[in-house]
Order: structure tokens, then C-alpha cells, then sequence
């Protein structure tokens, strides 16, 4: 299967239904600069069975680093041991080859759960261009495996991530707001 050529609908903008077209931070054009840089969609099903967006954006690498480095020492060397721990690296380099393009929409990344039975999820892609990148296809990671994670990030840690989730993501529905505010908000 070729992820670089088969870019799914699910990574465009909902707004839209176009490709993000400009990193969420600085701007920086995404379509044609050659930057490499993420796709996060953070999804609910809410009790009636219908499913929202509760955000979507698009950040270029040099801004994720940056905000990366707002991390504190500590929670980094949390997350660290918690994706060492599940095994993400491995679990990316052995993910099973498919000649189904839908594959990666079925279960989650990490713990393998089917999408049928989360709650709460993430999209997450790592692109070039519009297109994912090659060798790396999209993930669905369901929130309730990364909640040990967000209990033991530091409190500057979580100040940091509520304060972007604040700044950019803050939907101008009340009620999506209500559950963005609701829901454990970590920075993929």
C-alpha cells in the first residue's frame, strides 16, 4: 500500500473538506513549501451515537519542536518511558502492510482496541505536501490509553497544553467547547 499517494478524506479539514493549507501556529504554507508537519483530529461520539469533531489542526514540525520545548524536563521524560513502554516505535515499524487503504481507520494504533467500541479518539498523520508520508500511515489512538500519560505530566505541563488548546483550538460552539474543555487534551 501506498499512504504517500492515497492521502484518506479523513486528514482534510472539516471546515473545508480540503487539505489543511497552513500550519495553525505561524502560517508557514503547507501544500507547497516541503515542510514536513501533523494532522490532528480529536473526535467524540457523543450518547446519541453521532460523532463530532472536538478540534482539527495542523502544525508544521518547526513549530511542533518549539512547542515541544515548552514541555517540562519531567513530562518529557514521561512521555518518553510511556511510548517506550507500549512500544510505539516498534509498533509503527512492524504495523501490518495492507492492501486495504481504510485499514488504519478500524482500530486503535496502540492498543489495538476496535474503533466501534472508543469513545474518544485522535487522528493523527504526519504529511508533506497534502499527501502522508511515505511508509507512515494515519493512526486513530484511542484518549482512554492516554490517560496514565496526562495524570503524570507536570501541572506546567498541562498549564502549557491547556493554554495552547485555549489560544487555538477553542471551537465557537459552546457546547463542543464544553466538551473540548471536558476532555484530556495532550499534544500529539
Amino acid at each position: 500500500m501506498d499512504f504517500f499517494f492515497n492521502t484518506p478524506p479523513e486528514l482534510n479539514s472539516d471546515e473545508t473538506n480540503e487539505p489543511f493549507q497552513h500550519c495553525l501556529i505561524c502560517n508557514e504554507d503547507l501544500l507547497h513549501s516541503g515542510v514536513p508537519y501533523s494532522v490532528e483530529k480529536a473526535k467524540k461520539v457523543l450518547e446519541s451515537g453521532d460523532e463530532v469533531t472536538l478540534y482539527e489542526m495542523a502544525i508544521c514540525m518547526p513549530c511542533a519542536e518549539q512547542m515541544n520545548k515548552r514541555v517540562s524536563a519531567h513530562s518529557r521524560q514521561v512521555m518518553e518511558d510511556f511510548f517506550e513502554e507500549i512500544g510505539l516505535m516498534e509498533l509503527r515499524r512492524n504495523m501490518p502492510s495492507s492492501d486495504d487503504p481504510d485499514a488504519w481507520k478500524t482500530r486503535c494504533m496502540l492498543s489495538g482496541k476496535a474503533k466501534s467500541d472508543i469513545q474518544e479518539y485522535n487522528i493523527v498523520a504526519q504529511m508533506v505536501n497534502g499527501r502522508t508520508m511515505f511508509g507512515m500511515p494515519p493512526m486513530i489512538i484511542d484518549l482512554s490509553i492516554m490517560e496514565p500519560l496526562h495524570e503524570k505530566l507536570s501541572p506546567e505541563t498541562k498549564e502549557e497544553f491547556d493554554n495552547f488548546r485555549d489560544e487555538f483550538l477553542a471551537p465557537s460552539d459552546p457546547e463542543l467547547r464544553a466538551l473540548l474543555a471536558d476532555s484530556s487534551f495532550v499534544f500529539f
